[in-house]
């Protein structure tokens, strides 16, 4: 994925990275800024199921969504519109279903320790200014995985 794809599996010391802030139920993730192309409301209306995969169209197009709250088993507040972090080159985008966005933010990116790593759907943390940590979103896996259909399949009960 060309502009985007921040990763920091083996980075060797946390270096500040522009993030946006995503929450989902009580737990808070961020996604590297290079990753996002924009944030969007999504109605139920522009929302279909198709074998079992969800479809939003956004401007004439069909963009895969995936529910994060569904994916991490999270339960997410219900909203009348979803919040929508749009990812992914213009001919590959997926729609990430958030429950709210905290906005851009600079943070510190740190490796994933060695319980959590080789986690399939992180690919660091982030250190917020109070100490704790946010689990990085690995766009270019969530991404993946949503165009082949995994991040279904891997969200069914």
């Amino acid at each position: 994925m060309s502009g985007g794809g921040t990763l920091v599996r083996s980075a060797p010391r946390a270096e500040a990275v522009a993030v946006l802030g995503v929450q989902v139920g009580a737990q808070r993730f961020v996604v590297p800024v290079a990753d996002v192309r924009e944030v969007a409301l999504a109605a139920p209306h522009e929302v279909r199921v198709i074998e079992g995969r969800s479809l939003w169209t956004l401007r004439s197009a069909s963009v895969p969504l995936v529910s994060l709250g569904r994916l991490f088993g999270l339960e997410a507040r219900p909203s009348s519109r979803s919040r929508v972090v749009v990812v992914g080159e213009e001919d590959a985008r997926v729609g990430l279903e958030v429950d709210s966005v905290e906005g851009c933010l600079e943070r510190p990116l740190l490796p994933l320790g060695t319980r959590l790593l080789g986690t399939r759907w992180f690919g660091g943390a982030a250190l917020d200014d109070a100490g704790g940590l946010s689990l990085v979103l690995d766009v270019p896996s969530l991404a993946q995985a949503a165009r082949s259909g995994a991040a279904w399949e891997a969200a069914s009960p």
